[in-house]
């Protein structure tokens, strides 16, 4: 346009233009056009060549440049608004208005520099907008984490981009991780895990391992949120299933169990319902039964024999001294009454080795005992002077220990978990609890007229006594063998002046003392005081005045204070004797002025002081106490089992000065053969003491304290004890160093005496007499010494076994030897040209495990495959094998052409061979062993079983003539001598049995 004006413009200025010609002249002479024609009238131009046209065409196109100029400029400007809006959005955390306003800018702007930025911050913007909330999706965000990597990843920004992934993954992670332990939820675990290595990937290298550390701990703290509900949930689940199905206790358990892992669930509403649940399930299913189950009646006598005591005093006085007090002893089995001042054995009543608990003094219109009789399986009731029964109640399950006695009335509880109430006069059944499971303490007598019990597993019961009845349930919260773990000889429930004592064995080294309160009449007992100690608890507590003694461990003994006074704690650690000594039973016996008696590996005084446990000089009675310590005045009481042997040995001591009154020798272990004369039998105990014993002895029943003669024993003595050889022989084995050994042996006859022989070497066996001599087994040889010091030897082969097995002479003086690889050997022994022994058979490398059984007809072996082979004893010729279905308890014992062997699997087996064997036979032998090898009485076997039982058999057949039970338990084989049989109990009495019922020979 503006060319054209200026065209214009020219025209008019370049002076070509004339005036306008006269009109005559204009009519004569056509006028010429100029620029190609002529003028043009106005109506007559073209009008795209008209200036004004054109002039406005020319402004119309600036104004459409100026338009487009300014669109352009608009337009930047609303996009850069735009823009602006949603960053400052994202800026701000308004992460959900960022993310549309960044959406809506792109759908409008979708290229340029600030689409390709805002691509960026929206995918970011939509990475916050999950995780920057008040309730954070860091599942969603995890997604959106990973396709803004998946997206960018190949961007040349993106390298530097990493520092926003790295700071959204780690809180990705750690919201996870922490969301995970507040909701307890195990599906953030999963983002956690994905996102922790996203973000140490983008982390800077200076913090990647602080930031590895961190992520561990946060997963494991989470991880334990989530197992914490998943053990929730599941052990809920049990206790519901195992209160719909009626069993509370495992309910408790599982209860148990969850808090033992989470504690803080303790105060968990729905738990605490399933708690009062359980607790209510169980008062609900004790089923108490009242009255009348009398007596057993007609409960036969234990058999009378003699019974073998050794007695000493020290003052002539005591020996007619005799007191009304009784001293109680329980030694082999059997629970003695000792006369208190002259320690001679009143009376005696087996009860059976298992000791359910040492038996109780009980007071009324007669003084009492009650002792359990394992063998009937009854309490009963013994009158403390006479030792006679009274009265025997059987029980269904075993004492969980000692009974207690208020008023007339006695209270047992047993493993079968009932509660006895037994009138203590006439031993009828009063009441009777079942409590659905085992107890394990001593029933307790509350104030009030109420008892307690604890069962094996959570819970105490209490019920009222008049009558009896369940009161309530009391959660104790400890583990089936805590309590049980206690021995059964003491209480672990007691009552300690106003509080109730209860002992819980926690792990190998620690027992939990807890006092419940029962100070509110009518309500529960309620834990008041918790204390521990750093050992378990076996043995009975004591308590005096306001002191507690526990012992503990090893020889150790806790001290504590108890008050009830207000404001005071109820239980106070004191003093403690800290000491490891041997493991051992321990009773403790509080004094006055803080005096302390212990008996355990020996018997102690101990002074209590305010901070320390002090030992008095002087102690005495060395060995393992086996009974409580009983105090009477002045005097001390003790039991127990020197070292060495088994006998029970009770003392009467000065309790300041521990000098002996009397001593009484109980239950000595025998070895038991024929005299030399055959009239009768000897006893060699441990301690070396020896008794005769025939006919006449049978005639005066009862105790018998004295012995024939006594070896006497010395520090050098290698083995303290003796040792059966044969009929009349004995020996004891002596050493006065490694070189020097003796052997002292006895001959018992009519005209007693002793030889002591110097032996070459270390016996391994007891020696076998031969000739006027001893054949010895001593490492690799066979030595015959005699008394004037000649030798004989037979020495073992090159390269064969140095220890032997089996030692046996033979009738006819021969002897056969058995090695420790199970090779065997025959010996005879000849004076011509020279003594020596000759090698009539031999067998070698049997491989036996156990020692050979040697016959005067049969030599019986027990191989590695349980297999009896059977050979011949002159030539060792095999006569037979016969399998086993167990392995032996012992070795087998050859009788005739007889083999007879016990198995562990409980049976009586028997094989005889030769051209007429009889069929092997087995007899099952009801739970219990053999007390020694069989027998044989006439035509018949004997068997004695430990438990008291006596088999007769037809030992052709295998068949049982007869089974009695005498009720009393049998040690070692019978022994047969003229027209007697007699066999030793535990308690050293000597029985003479009775014979088969068909009539035959005893």
């Amino acid at each position: 346009m503006d060319d054209t004006l200026s065209d214009v413009h020219d025209e008019f200025d370049s002076g070509d233009f004339e005036s306008s010609p006269p009109p005559e002249s204009k009519a004569a002479t056509p006028p010429r056009p100029r620029f190609g024609g002529r003028r043009r009238r106005p109506g007559e131009q073209d009008p795209l060549q008209s200036p004004l046209v054109m002039w406005l065409f020319g402004g119309a196109v600036v104004l459409v440049i100026a338009a487009a100029v300014l669109w352009t400029v608009v337009q930047r400007y609303q996009r850069t608004q735009a823009y602006e809006a949603a960053k400052t959005e994202f800026e701000a955390d308004r992460h959900r208005q960022a993310v549309t306003l960044y959406e809506a800018f792109l759908e409008e702007h979708p290229t340029g520099d600030l689409a390709t930025v805002a691509r960026r911050e929206l995918a970011r913007a939509r990475v916050r907008k999950e995780i920057d909330t008040a309730v954070p999706d860091w599942e969603a965000g995890l997604a959106r984490l990973e396709a803004l990597i998946d997206e960018f990843r190949e961007d040349e920004e993106f390298e530097t981009f990493g520092t926003v992934v790295f700071e959204d993954a780690r809180t990705i992670a750690f919201g996870a991780a922490d969301g995970a332990k507040r909701a307890e939820q195990a599906t953030l675990l999963a983002v956690h895990d994905a996102a922790g290595p996203i973000a140490i990937r983008y982390a800077p290298t200076n913090e990647s391992d602080a930031l590895r550390a961190r992520l561990a701990k946060s997963r494991s703290e989470a991880e334990r949120a989530v197992r914490r509900r998943v053990t929730y949930d599941s052990k809920t689940a049990s206790i519901d299933e195992s209160l719909e199905s009626g069993q509370p206790l495992d309910a408790l358990d599982v209860r148990f169990d969850l808090l033992d892992e989470f504690a803080d669930y303790a105060d968990d509403v729905a738990l605490a319902e399933r708690f009062d649940a359980a607790l209510a399930d169980l008062e609900s299913a004790v089923e108490v039964a009242l009255g009348g189950r009398p007596p057993a009646a007609n409960v036969p006598a234990p058999p009378v024999g003699v019974t073998i005591v050794h007695e000493e005093r020290n003052r002539r006085d005591r020996d007619s001294a005799a007191s009304t007090e009784v001293v109680l002893a329980y030694a082999g089995g059997s629970v003695f009454g000792l006369d208190a001042s002259t320690g001679s054995p009143l009376w005696r009543r087996p009860l059976g080795t298992d000791r359910a608990f040492f038996p109780v003094e009980t007071t009324g219109v007669t003084a009492g005992v009650l002792a359990f009789n394992g063998h009937a399986n009854a309490l009963e009731r013994l009158d403390l002077v006479t030792g006679e029964r009274l009265w025997s109640q059987p029980c269904d399950g075993w004492p969980a220990g000692p009974p207690t006695e208020r008023s007339g009335v006695v209270y047992l509880a047993t493993s079968s978990g009932e509660l006895l109430q037994i009138e203590a006069s006439t031993g009828r059944v009063l009441g009777l609890a079942a409590c659905g499971q085992p107890l394990v303490s001593t029933p307790v007598l509350l104030p009030g007229g109420r008892v307690v019990v604890v069962g094996e597993r959570s819970v105490a019961y209490v019920f009222e006594t008049a009558p009896l009845a369940v009161a309530d349930v009391v959660f104790l919260g400890h583990r089936r063998g805590a309590a049980a773990g206690l021995t059964a000889s003491g209480p672990q429930l007691q009552l300690v002046g106003p509080y109730v004592l209860f002992l819980e064995n926690v792990g190998v080294e620690t027992a939990r003392l807890r006092l419940l309160s029962d100070d509110l009449e009518g309500s529960p007992p309620r834990p008041v005081a918790t204390a521990t100690v750093p050992g378990n608890v076996h043995d009975d507590v004591a308590i005096r005045g306001r002191r507690l003694f526990v012992p503990f461990g090893n020889e150790q003994v806790a001290t504590f204070t108890l008050s009830a006074e207000p404001g005071q704690d109820p239980l106070v650690p004191a003093a403690r004797l800290d000491r490891k000594g041997a493991d051992v039973p321990v009773s403790i016996l509080p004094g006055p002025a803080d005096e302390l008696w212990m008996a355990s590996s020996s018997v102690r005084r101990f002074r209590v002081l305010i901070e320390a446990v002090q030992q008095a000089p002087g102690r005495t009675a060395e060995g393992r106490h086996v009974q409580p310590l009983r105090g009477i005045g002045e005097r001390l009481f003790v039991g127990y089992q020197p070292p060495g042997v088994s006998e029970t040995v009770v003392l009467e001591l000065d309790r300041r000065t521990f000098d002996v009154g009397w001593r009484v020798s109980l239950a000595e272990r025998f070895a038991a053969t024929r005299s030399a004369d055959g009239s009768g039998i000897l006893l060699a105990s441990e301690s070396g003491r020896v008794y005769s014993v025939n006919q006449s002895t049978f005639d005066t029943p009862g105790f018998r304290g004295t012995s024939d003669f006594q070896v006497e024993f010395d520090e050098k003595t290698s083995s303290r004890g003796l040792h059966v050889v044969s009929d009349g022989f004995l020996f004891v084995r002596r050493h006065v160093d490694d070189e020097l050994w003796t052997a002292t042996v006895f001959s018992h006859d009519s005209n007693p005496k002793t030889t002591t022989v110097r032996l070459p070497s270390r016996p391994l066996l007891p020696p076998v007499p031969l000739e006027d001599g001893l054949l010895v087994a001593t490492p690799g040889r066979l030595s015959l010494v005699s008394p004037t010091g000649t030798q004989v030897e037979h020495d073992a082969r090159a390269g064969a076994a140095t220890g032997w097995r089996t030692l046996r002479k033979l009738t006819n003086g021969d002897v056969v030897a058995q090695d420790d690889a199970g090779g065997l050997v025959r010996l005879a022994y000849r004076t011509q040209p020279v003594a020596h022994f000759g090698v009539t058979a031999r067998i070698d490398d049997l491989d036996t495990p156990v020692a050979a059984a040697v016959g005067d007809a049969v030599v019986a072996v027990v191989d590695r495959r349980n297999h009896v082979i059977v050979f011949s004893t002159d030539r060792f010729e095999r006569l037979g094998a016969f399998p086993l279905a167990a392995a032996p308890v012992r070795p087998p014992t050859a009788l005739g052409r007889l083999v007879v062997v016990e198995t562990k699997d409980g049976k009586l087996h028997g094989f005889t061979v030769g051209p007429a064997a009889d069929p092997p036979w087995s007899i099952p032998l009801s739970g219990t062993t053999l007390s020694g090898p069989p027998v044989v009485v006439g035509d018949r076997l004997l068997a004695t079983t430990r438990a008291g039982g006596l088999l007769w058999i037809d030992p052709r057949q295998g068949r049982v003539l007869e089974h009695r039970d005498l009720g009393v338990n049998f040690a070692g084989s019978p022994v047969v001598f003229g027209d007697h049989v007699v066999v030793l109990t535990t308690d050293g009495t000597v029985l003479r049995l009775p014979g088969p019922v068909d009539g035959g020979q005893p």
